[in-house]
């Protein structure tokens, strides 16, 4: 018995379809093929397959570093238009067997931060063709400096509110399509087209100092403008930096709990851009 193990795996990516830097310093992740398939039953109990529309996905966890801004970027939107994402490539596995995701968009981003723990990033794509590699080649491995939670500078509306964590969520709502028309051999169930839906954004932030009232009454002070900045700037062991901006947030609710004696109250708070701005999240 011969068990794999990390110290061997690879994920790459590049734009476009050849791969160009390796995805980061990965902690977790999945690589699926779903053949979408069932059965359809008849009398007599016999049955027939019913094969469906491949789905190729996967995901990535992994921590932040300079090197990786790039693939970040990939999941941002110039403009909301038709397929505006950009085409991109997925490959993983080892030097001996290898596969591989193109025309790939990512249809999701999630930031993480918290004390004691580094700016970490989430990643999900959707491909129209996936292969298989027979002769991989690889990038070398990320090992650029991490973004750690002390070497942050995490303001609300340039205020400071001992920030806790933060959770950023980007959602591109990729769907795969397939048609009746004449299909390709050995490509005859693969999707023929991604369609980048509507872009949502939203951002919890816990806090332990509570955020001014102006900002605290929006939600019952006949206040429906998106007004509120944030600021989550990092800079590393490398002296590079890795900064996270939005813009124009509308508070859209507050919670804190009832705490006992000497326990601390933490302020949660979860805000959102108007969505399909392309703008409500940058990364620098």
């Amino acid at each position: 018995m011969a068990l794999r193990r990390g110290f061997i795996d690879h994920l790459d990516y590049g734009s476009g379809a050849s791969t160009t830097a390796t995805v980061g310093r990965v902690l977790s992740g999945t690589w699926e093929i779903d053949d979408g398939g069932d059965y359809d039953y008849s009398i007599g109990g016999y049955s027939a397959s019913r094969d469906g529309m491949v789905s190729a996905k996967g995901n990535a966890t992994f921590l932040v570093t300079n090197s990786c801004k790039t693939v970040l970027g990939l999941a941002l939107r110039a403009s909301i238009t038709a397929n505006s994402l950009t085409d991109c490539v997925f490959q993983a596995g080892t030097s001996s067997e290898a596969y591989q995701m193109l025309s790939s968009h990512i249809d999701s981003l999630k930031l993480t931060g918290r004390v004691n723990q580094s700016v970490q990033a989430e990643i999900s794509w959707v491909s129209r063709a996936p292969s298989v590699v027979a002769v991989p080649t690889w990038k070398s491995y990320d090992t650029g400096a991490p973004f750690q939670w002390f070497q942050g500078t995490c303001t609300i509306g340039g205020s400071a509110y001992t920030m806790q964590d933060f959770s950023i969520d980007l959602n591109n709502n990729v769907t795969a399509h397939t048609s009746l028309d004449v299909k390709s051999a050995n490509s005859q169930r693969l999707p023929e087209e991604l369609v980048d839906g509507n872009e949502i954004i939203s951002a919890t932030f816990t806090v332990a100092v509570p955020i001014t009232s102006t900002i605290m009454d929006d939600p019952f002070a006949d206040n429906i403008t998106f007004t509120n900045d944030i600021s989550l700037a990092f800079v590393n062991a490398s002296s590079e930096t890795f900064t996270i901006t939005m813009a124009d947030l509308k508070l859209k609710s507050w919670s804190k709990p009832f705490a006992a004696g000497g326990d601390v109250v933490y302020w949660t708070l979860t805000m959102e851009p108007l969505p399909n701005t392309a703008s409500g999240l940058t990364l620098a």
